[in-house]
């Protein structure tokens, strides 16, 4: 039960302007670097998964001893490994001690898509 009004904050008051505000914060949040392995499947696609490399070792430093737990993002069906929100979410999983892994839907980022199967 709500016992008062809702007021929203000042500085961003109508709904709009919040829209709009979070758009243009989102487009300050830098790109992150993946390394790819691409995964093969039994039907003769492929899909991408990327994972999160901040120092730029290359896929197999990450994987060769790595012993953190993996932590596996499956993004929405229009978004890829570099959306706002993994761009967000992915470096507070790695500084938390895990190994981000995204995963990209077939025909997304630049992996061309070998068959008409989604």
């Amino acid at each position: 039960m709500i016992s008062s009004k809702y007021w929203p904050t000042a500085w961003c008051y109508h709904a709009y302007a919040l829209t709009h505000f979070s758009t243009v914060f989102r487009l300050k949040i830098p790109k992150l670097r993946y390394a790819r392995e691409i995964i093969p499947t039994v039907d003769g696609g492929q899909f991408p998964i990327e994972w999160y490399d901040p120092e730029n070792r290359g896929l197999e430093a990450i994987s060769k001893g790595n012993t953190k737990p993996i932590c596996f993002f499956v993004p929405p069906l229009a978004d890829t490994a570099q959306s706002s929100s993994f761009r967000t979410m992915v470096p507070i999983a790695y500084k938390a001690g895990y190994q981000p892994v995204v995963l990209n839907y077939r025909g997304m980022t630049s992996v061309p898509l070998l068959n008409p199967i989604m």
